[in-house]
């Protein structure tokens, strides 16, 4: 399965990062909870642009769940890395 930055649009995680950062500065929990609800709604739409493509062509969505699966690279660390190292890779 495609993590959710895997399905954003450049636009949608640009203004997702933005909305990120007003979240951090907002100033009340009303008005954080307002950026959530806007965060929320631009996944909930990459979502269903996401999983409405996979209805289109099933053959072509297990192409693309198998080609998400593989490409999404699991890297399990060492308590041995250096700091340095973890910290690039995570």
């Amino acid at each position: 399965m495609p993590r959710m930055k895997d399905i954003l649009t450049k636009e949608e995680d640009q203004k997702v990062n933005e909305l990120f950062i007003e979240l951090l500065d907002a100033h009340s929990k009303k008005e954080a909870k307002l950026i959530k609800k806007e965060i929320d709604e631009i996944y909930e739409t990459a979502k269903e642009r996401y999983f409405s493509s996979l209805k289109g062509n099933k053959e072509q969505s297990s192409t693309k769940e198998k080609f998400f699966k593989y490409t999404l690279p699991k890297i399990r660390l060492k308590e041995s890395q250096p700091q340095e190292i973890r910290a690039v890779l995570a």
